[in-house]
């Protein structure tokens, strides 16, 4: 979740780099409008429940070694790939960034750290990205730059590149950029949160997602990241409009509507709240907050996993996880439910997996507690059995096939 003076630091860079770059989107909103967009029901009250034996039996516990290098308190981003885990961490006390490289077996191997003398000197980590298997991208906001590192923790070079977003995934030349605050700029011609920008003509090509009046000059992050495709695009979701967005590399194109069968219910909170908005209800933030922490409204799906053959979503509502699985083919969908696994947020992983964080040592036992031990894989219960005050978190590894079928 971003601090108050990182959204500001957004805004800045936003309002800083647009203003500089003159950029102009070539697709109006207006022909957005007409495009075909084909429709996923999801009735929230059709679901069936993952028992503890079979969600533990789709898993698999990957403590991350502790040693002082590696000490860590808030994941703020982890990227899995089949050899390693990238974990972006925060020291809540010194407010320290660093990114922390374990390998498969969570064996620790390399620490990076923000500020530190010399070439690579990031200071604000806004986001990160895994070329291939082996260079790391950083975007620091801050100081307008890229910076490439190797996973041996390497510097290699940086580029200036002003990014006005909170989240990006690099596609060539191009960036696809999360906005990720809710706000308004009429200069611009246009009132988005996903922009395809093109780097070498400094011009944003292609933007979608638009945001509702509601939100309008709000500073929420209302809107997911984005999640690679089977054919090397990248997914991305906005709980605004309930949609799932594409892009290609050249363009971002709606590919999925989300129709809940509360869809009537969220209407209506929207109506409600725009209508306290229009009163300028000295309270109106504090009712966007509610609205966007309403368990019965959903969250924005936290997870778009696709396969050539599933689209994998999970989503929070009524303060569960829920995993909708997709089949493109025939066009049909099942609803499941992880009852009581109140682990938040959900990343992508690889290969049909997801990722969960056990952060702390308390957290861990808790977890154990609402299990019955006995009943646990052996290798879950040898990780956990290993905790101790000084742990680092375990990541659960979840497989998506095998947790979504009967």
């Amino acid at each position: 979740m971003m601090h108050p003076y990182q959204y500001l630091v957004c805004c800045l860079a936003f309002l800083f780099t647009f203003g500089v770059l003159g950029c102009r989107v070539a697709n109006s909103n207006e022909q957005h409008a007409h495009d075909d967009i084909e429709t996923i029901f999801i009735d929230l009250q059709k679901f069936t429940t993952i028992s503890e034996q079979h969600f533990w039996s789709a898993v698999d516990a990957v403590p991350l070694q502790f040693v002082p290098e590696s000490a860590m308190d808030r994941v703020e981003k982890i990227i899995a790939t089949k050899h390693l885990l990238i974990v972006y961490n925060i020291l809540d006390i010194s407010n320290t960034k660093s990114i922390l490289i374990f390998n498969n077996k969570g064996e620790f191997l390399k620490k990076i750290d923000a500020n530190q003398p010399g070439p690579g000197n990031f200071s604000y980590l806004q986001d990160l990205y895994l070329h291939g298997d082996t260079l790391l991208e950083f975007m620091d906001n801050i100081r307008a730059k890229s910076f490439f590192y190797d996973t041996s923790g390497m510097f290699l070079k940086s580029a200036s590149l002003n990014i006005p977003a909170a989240k990006f995934a690099p596609m060539g030349s191009k960036y696809l950029l999360h906005r990720g605050n809710a706000l308004h700029f009429d200069e611009l011609g246009f009132n988005d949160n996903i922009l395809l920008l093109d780097t070498t003509t400094g011009q944003v090509i292609d933007a979608r997602a638009p945001i509702q009046e509601v939100f309008a000059d709000r500073g929420f992050h209302i809107s997911g990241y984005f999640f690679p495709t089977s054919d090397h695009g990248f997914l991305s979701c906005d709980i605004a409009n309930d949609t799932i967005y594409k892009c290609n590399g050249n363009e971002i194109h709606p590919l999925y509507l989300l129709k809940f069968s509360n869809e009537p219910q969220r209407k209506a909170s929207i109506a409600q709240l725009l209508e306290e908005k229009n009163k300028k209800a000295q309270d109106f933030n504090l009712a966007v907050l509610n609205w966007m922490n309403n368990p019965d409204i959903i969250a924005t799906p936290e997870l778009i996993h696709d396969t050539p053959d599933d689209l994998f979503l999970g989503f929070r509502y009524q303060r569960q996880h829920h995993l909708f699985r997709y089949d493109k083919q025939h066009k049909t969908g099942r609803l499941f439910l992880l009852k009581d696994i109140r682990l938040w947020p959900v990343y992508d992983g690889y290969e049909g997996k997801a990722l969960m964080v056990v952060s702390r040592p308390d957290v861990q036992k808790a977890l154990l507690e609402k299990y019955n031990y006995n009943n646990l894989p052996q290798a879950i219960k040898n990780t956990f059995e290993r905790v101790n005050e000084n742990s680092n978190p375990v990541i659960l590894l979840m497989d998506l096939q095998a947790l979504t079928v009967e």
